[in-house]
């Protein structure tokens, strides 16, 4: 006989959905286990691509 999962998967995937949708980490406390979920992160070393524009008066 196995050891009954913490968390089922079906929880993680929504905690994940979550994560990914808020871009902040989650986390749920189960008998004493801490379970977080983050978003994926792109590195800090990337810069987001900014569109310039002339703006001529």
């Amino acid at each position: 006989m196995t050891t009954k999962a913490i968390i089922k998967t079906s929880d993680l995937m929504r905690m994940a959905m979550v994560a990914k949708k808020t871009g902040m980490r989650v986390e749920i406390e189960i008998d004493g286990t801490i379970i977080r979920v983050a978003p994926d992160v792109s590195p800090a070393s990337e810069k987001p691509a900014v569109k310039k524009e002339r703006i001529q008066l």
